[in-house]
């Protein structure tokens, strides 16, 4: 303590005291939370309390057993190309997100117009992404109005150059 001036110390000093002498129970009015209103955002709520109570204690938060995917998604708007090996089609696409199993695409408005019913598509694809300059084999895992739900069957490959 020889290096602080005389006036530091008198300070700190001075809120150490301050600070034991203050009373535990002195401490502000916490807001009451808001009750949900729905089971989901209960269910919501807790996720946010048990993650909340995981990094007050310095721990990893953990991933949700609740989610069914095995990595995280990440959101994209990339251009794509579903070409099928059975069939000379090319559909395009937009792969909304995309994680280290699978993806999400997302289909023009148009394209039912265009290519008729899309229920009847085979199961196995190849995914193009142009901008990349790879291709992916899938399969179709879920299918919606709109939207395709993809499983990548394997690792990425470059393009071939015939699809340059």
């Amino acid at each position: 303590m020889a290096l602080r001036s005389p006036r530091i110390q008198a300070l700190s000093s001075t809120l150490k005291r301050a600070a034991s002498e203050a009373d535990p129970t002195d401490r502000p009015a916490v807001v009451p939370q808001l009750k949900a209103s729905r089971p989901r955002d209960q269910v919501f709520q807790e996720r946010l309390r048990r993650t909340a109570a995981q990094r007050a204690e310095g721990k990893a938060v953990a991933e949700s057993t609740d989610c069914k995917r095995r990595s995280r998604r990440k959101a994209t708007t990339l251009p794509g190309l579903m070409t099928f090996k059975t069939m000379r089609l090319q559909v395009q696409c937009t792969i909304a997100d995309m994680s280290g199993s699978g993806a999400r695409l997302v289909l023009p408005a148009g394209t039912a117009r265009t290519y008729g019913d899309l229920e009847h598509l085979p199961t196995n694809l190849t995914l193009v992404m142009r901008v990349d300059r790879m291709q992916v084999d899938c399969e179709i895992a879920w299918r919606r109005p709109g939207s395709l739900g993809v499983r990548f069957l394997g690792p990425p490959k470059p393009l071939d150059t015939a699809a340059r």
